[in-house]
């Protein structure tokens, strides 16, 4: 058995990623430093309280001169973002163990007040590759040492997650955890948000009013395919380094989108919209679930290569000027609109600070960035997802890029006509939303959602930046087959072809292999000088 501040708990599963024997150990006011040997080797160990998850004083003896054991699980950080749980154990007098727990005792208590101790967890054993039992089941003992009560629910269909926490009394929680991926996410965001309105009487069919925040935290343990948010809270995709932020208890606040048709709210959405492009893309998506996370780098292709549709339609908005803006621009508030034929009209609940050299993500602000994507070339579309993707200050001074500062706005399609030839979706946070109205309402709500974890940077748009590389590379090569045939009458690239093919190939596996970062840039560097030697030989045959 072990026992943190005196609740007990089955830990037989539990089995920490490193353990060590301690020398000598000293308790100060934010941090514990302790002296380990690991392998014959005597390291120090500095390690904050917010990194404790457990500590054990158990005795070896009855009498008070006998020799009794204090054992500290702590949470350790790897440059990689992954977090791993190490046990470290010091053996003395009874009475200075004792002491020494009542101190870390003393100096945890705030610590804990912050953390969780009851959880609602959701799981969903059929999203992503079907996992998501095994892998909470791995990561049960986890919250078992760290004494935190997990009462679990299986969904059983789509919206089940949403449906059933409206019948939950919340209040006995201290956060929901979502074992699955970004649409299990999605809808416990939905639903946590809608009983927060409810609760208070607010109307979130209304899409002029700003709506109440939600009173528990979400956790993320990543078992689906996409898992971005889970990347975006932890750095890395990985069960184990999730379930250790949950336990930490560090929560960042985020911003939410409501998304309004036909006099009624349809959807939250907590990361980025899109009506044009990013509805085609995502629909064309869940035609290949088959190829796993790679279905995006397929998909791109697919709706910018062949589609790219542009539409007509009007944006209208009350504009809020950011801070580094002049006062006299602050002042104004008259509605603007913006109209014209655009491929994507796109929203991000998070605003892009320009600095000289990159723009930064600023989160929780009480402005969100609109982006219109004017008629434009295909080329000229991949170069500005390409400048997003690099965080280049000038990504949104393009030509055929219409940006504005808004906290709501209404999206209308002049050609409503185009609604009955053909079925047009929203894509909100890589879920589909079909499309009835000419008009979508939608309003920003500042920080009403806050999630477990730290932000970590992520660009949403990485597989569409690799997937430039594949369109060029086809591009490219399509040019100079057909300039060769049709002109000069020269038989076929047979050593060029293989080598732009396995240039493809070497995009798609670092695609697939995104997870494990150095591997996946040194197929991307292979696949750079399989093409660069396939245009070099191609321009010297020309």
């Amino acid at each position: 058995m072990s026992c943190i501040l005196g609740r007990s708990h089955n830990s037989a599963d539990y089995t920490p990623d490193e353990k060590s024997l301690g020398k000598s150990i000293e308790v100060g006011d934010s941090q514990v430093i302790w002296k380990e040997i690991v392998d014959g080797t005597e390291l120090t160990v500095e390690t904050k309280f917010t990194d404790i998850m457990a500590f054990q004083l158990s005795n070896t003896g009855d009498c008070d001169n006998a020799d009794s054991l204090l054992t500290i699980t702590y949470i350790q950080s790897r440059p990689d973002c992954k977090l791993v749980t190490a046990e470290v154990t010091f053996q003395g007098k009874k009475q200075e163990t004792t002491t020494l727990h009542e101190k870390i005792k003393n100096k945890m208590a705030d610590v804990l007040s912050a953390r969780p101790r009851k959880l609602l967890v959701f799981k969903n054993p059929y999203g992503g590759t079907g996992n998501a039992l095994s892998i909470f089941s791995r990561v049960r003992p986890i919250f078992d040492i760290a004494g935190i009560t997990c009462e679990e629910v299986v969904t059983t269909k789509a919206k089940d997650a949403e449906e059933r926490i409206q019948k939950f009394n919340l209040s006995q929680y201290d956060g929901v955890v979502v074992v699955g991926g970004d649409g299990l996410l999605s809808e416990v965001v939905n639903g946590l948000t809608r009983y927060a309105q409810n609760k208070v009487g607010i109307n979130y069919n209304d899409h002029t009013l700003q709506h109440a925040p939600c009173s528990l935290p979400i956790g993320i343990i990543p078992a689906g395919t996409g898992n971005i948010y889970a990347k975006m809270f932890h750095g890395i995709r990985e069960p184990t380094t999730a379930a250790l932020h949950i336990i930490r208890g560090l929560r960042k606040a985020s911003n939410l989108y409501s998304i309004h048709q036909d006099g009624k709210l349809c959807a939250y959405s907590i990361l980025v919209f899109g009506f044009g492009f990013p509805g085609d893309l995502i629909k064309s998506s869940q035609s290949k679930k088959y190829l796993g996370r790679s279905k995006y780098f397929f998909a791109v292709l697919d709706s910018i290569l062949w589609k790219h549709d542009a539409y007509r339609m009007k944006l209208s908005f009350r504009q809020v000027f950011s801070p580094e803006q002049e006062t006299t621009e602050k002042s104004e508030t008259d509605m603007k609109t913006l109209e014209g034929e655009y491929h994507a009209i796109e929203g991000f609940s998070m605003n892009f600070k320009k600095t000289e050299n990159s723009l930064l993500p600023n989160f929780g602000e009480n402005f969100a960035k609109f982006v219109l994507v004017k008629k434009c070339s295909r080329l000229q579309h991949l170069v500005f997802y390409d400048l997003l993707h690099s965080q280049k200050p000038n990504a949104y001074d393009l030509g055929y890029i219409d940006c504005v500062n808004a906290e709501s706005c209404r999206i209308e399609l002049l050609e409503p006509e185009l609604l009955r030839r053909r079925n047009m979706y929203l894509n909100y946070d890589g879920e589909l939303l079909p499309i009835t109205s000419s008009i979508v309402d939608i309003r920003l709500h500042n920080q009403i959602v806050s999630f477990y974890g730290v932000y970590f940077y992520l660009s949403i748009y990485l597989s569409i930046y690799l997937s430039i590389y594949l369109s060029l590379f086809i591009s490219i090569y399509h040019c100079l087959h057909i300039y060769r045939n049709l002109f000069l009458s020269q038989p076929d690239f047979t050593y060029v072809s293989l080598l732009i093919y396995l240039s493809i190939y070497l995009n798609f596996f670092s695609v697939c292999l995104s997870d494990f970062f150095y591997l996946s840039v040194r197929l991307n560097f292979f696949s750079s000088v399989c093409l660069s030697v396939s245009i070099c030989f191609c321009l010297s045959a020309i």
